[in-house]
């Protein structure tokens, strides 16, 4: 009752209550994969990193063959600069679900910190490929060192651009990522359209 409790008030906004719950559903529940998880994760999403790392631990204790809690725990680890356990917990993820973008993402982002820029490119690669149109992925893909945008890619990002409401969180990532695509093939002209365009978006919301 404490979990499903938690979670509700979670989707509504009332955070501390919502910690709260899931954290006493985690000390009556200590063997849940799904509670641990659950605490982990919203601690994690409310900022409580170093809190959020006990149950996010705990989950992947529990069951190590599940590549979110994985892939959680990497995200934890990161944020706490433990960079060299996150990456292993982010390699474990993606050798788990080798096609889910998200974990390509963040271990790209967390090599090209570590100045990876091979290993980050093949990363960015992968999850751009698989999602086009996810700005944050679009964004941090083509602003990588070395990524080298093709022709595809810029088409991509176009129809991406095209199909995107309006008002979705991915579309400054995407008019920022066509832009800067379009001035690394050398078509100034049009990349200064589209920053252009990427700037007022941003300064209108």
């Amino acid at each position: 009752a404490h979990l499903w409790t938690g979670l509700a008030l979670r989707r509504v906004g009332m955070l501390p209550q919502a910690l709260y719950c899931l954290r006493r559903s985690a000390r009556l529940a200590p063997h849940s994969y799904s509670v641990q998880l659950a605490c982990g994760r919203s601690l994690l999403e409310a900022g409580c990193s170093r809190d959020a790392l006990v149950y996010l631990s705990a989950a992947c204790q529990l069951r190590p063959k599940e590549a979110d809690s994985q892939h959680q725990l990497g995200v934890c680890l990161h944020r706490l600069d433990r960079f060299e356990e996150a990456l292993d917990y982010y390699q474990c993820a993606v050798e788990l679900v080798p096609g889910e973008s998200r974990f390509q993402n963040d271990m790209g982002v967390l090599l090209t910190h570590l100045g990876d820029s091979v290993a980050a490119q093949i990363c960015f690669r992968k999850a751009f490929s698989s999602r086009p149109d996810n700005g944050q992925i679009a964004y941090n893909a083509v602003s990588a060192p070395g990524f080298n945008p093709h022709g595809s890619d810029i088409e991509a990002l176009k129809r991406a651009i095209a199909n995107c409401a309006e008002s979705s969180e991915h579309r400054p990532g995407l008019l920022f990522g066509l832009a800067s695509a379009l001035d690394q093939v050398g078509d100034h002209e049009q990349a200064w359209l589209w920053y252009s365009r990427a700037n007022e978006y941003v300064a209108g919301h």
